[in-house]
C-alpha cells in the first residue's frame, strides 16, 4: 500500500516486476456469525477487500522466487508471499510477468556469468542482482513504474528503469520529470544506492545506507537534512567531492553539473577500472553533459551516465 496518497507502496531494491491490483484475501475461516449477528457490513473471518483505489503498483523483489534451502530452483507463481500479499499477485499479467523474469534469471545462470566483486556465478540465487535487472528492462519488464515515461521515446527511459529500485523512484510520485534538473543531494543518493548494488546478487538483497562518520558535515548540509547520511558516507569515504567539513559547504538543493556528476561517477567506480568507466560515461552522456560542461544536469542525463558507469563496471 502507498506510504502517502497517491503515493508508491515501499519499493523493493531487488525489484524484477511490478504488480497493480486491489488487496482482495479471501477467508481464513468458513465460520459464519450468527444469523442475529449478520449486518450489512459482515465478512467472514479474515477476508479482506481493499478496491484499487485504496493501492498502487508495487514493486515485487526476486527473492520471493527463490529459497536458500533448494539452488537451482525459480518458483514463480506459488512464491513466498503473505495470504494478504498474494492475493494481489494472483493475476496473469503479474503472473506472465514473474514467469518472463523467471526464465531470464534461470537462462542467465544456466550461462553462467561473474560478478562486480569477481565470484562466478552459475545458480540463480548468485546471478548479479544489476545484470538481472539491466536483462529484464532490455527485455520490456519493467521493475518499477512511472507515470511520465510510458509512450516515450526518450533514451534515458533504460536507465531511469534500472536505476528506480536503486533510488531514481524513490519520490513519493509516480512521476520522474526527467528533464527537471538533478539536485546534488538527490545525485548523492542516487550513487549511494547503485554503489551498494554493485556487488548484490539475486538472494542476497542490497545492504542498507552505511553509519553516518560520526561528527562529519557540511556547513550548509547536516543531519536530519534530506539524503544526508548517503551523501556524507559517500564524501567521507572520497567517493564525491567536498569533502564534510564544517567550513565547506555542499549546496545540496543546487543543480548538479555535468562536470561534477562525472567526476564523481569516476571517483565511485574507479575500482573498476577508471579508464572504462570514463569512456562509458562520455559514450552514454549527451553532448551538452559531456565532462567540462558546467550546465546544469537534467535527471534524463545524469541516469545515462550513471547506468553506464555501473553496466561498466559489471564487465571485470
Amino acid at each position: 500500500m502507498p506510504v502517502t496518497p497517491s503515493g508508491r507502496p515501499p519499493l523493493a531494491a531487488t525489484s524484477i516486476a511490478v504488480g497493480s491490483f486491489g488487496i482482495d484475501a479471501f477467508p481464513a475461516s468458513n465460520n459464519r456469525p450468527a444469523p442475529d449477528q449478520i449486518t450489512a457490513n459482515t465478512a467472514l473471518e479474515g477476508y479482506v477487500d481493499m478496491d484499487s483505489d485504496l493501492v498502487a503498483p508495487f514493486t515485487i523483489p526476486v527473492e520471493a522466487m527463490l529459497t536458500a534451502r533448494v539452488s537451482n530452483l525459480v518458483v514463480p507463481v506459488g512464491l513466498s508471499a503473505s495470504h494478504v500479499a498474494f492475493s494481489a499477485i494472483r493475476l496473469e499479467p503479474t503472473w506472465m510477468s514473474l514467469g518472463a523474469a523467471a526464465g531470464i534469471l534461470a537462462g542467465m545462470a544456466l550461462r553462467g556469468g561473474v560478478s562486480a566483486g569477481g565470484s562466478a556465478w552459475g545458480n540463480p540465487q548468485d546471478v548479479s542482482l544489476l545484470a538481472l535487472q539491466n536483462t529484464t528492462v532490455a527485455y520490456g519488464l519493467p521493475p518499477v513504474l512511472y507515470n511520465d515515461l510510458a509512450n516515450t521515446t526518450l533514451e534515458c527511459t533504460a536507465a531511469l528503469l534500472l536505476l528506480g529500485p536503486h533510488g531514481a523512484a524513490n519520490d513519493a510520485t509516480f512521476s520522474q520529470a526527467p528533464a527537471r534538473p538533478l539536485t546534488r543531494a538527490r545525485g548523492a543518493h542516487w550513487l549511494a544506492g547503485a554503489l551498494r548494488a554493485v556487488n548484490a546478487t539475486a538472494s542476497s538483497g542490497v545492504p542498507p545506507v552505511g553509519p553516518v562518520p560520526k561528527g562529519a558535515l557540511w556547513s550548509d548540509y547536516g543531519p536530519g537534512r534530506l539524503f544526508f547520511p548517503e551523501a556524507v558516507t559517500l564524501a567521507a569515504a572520497g567517493d564525491i567531492i567536498p569533502a564534510p567539513s564544517s567550513a565547506t559547504a555542499f549546496r545540496p538543493d543546487d543543480a548538479l553539473a555535468a562536470e561534477e556528476w562525472a567526476t564523481w561517477l569516476r571517483l565511485s567506480f574507479s575500482p573498476h577500472g577508471e579508464t572504462r568507466v570514463g569512456n562509458a560515461v562520455n559514450d552514454r552522456m549527451s553532448p551538452g553533459a559531456q565532462p567540462g560542461h558546467t550546465a546544469a544536469l537534467t535527471v534524463c542525463q545524469a541516469a545515462e551516465g550513471l547506468a553506464a558507469a555501473l553496466l561498466a563496471s559489471l564487465r571485470v
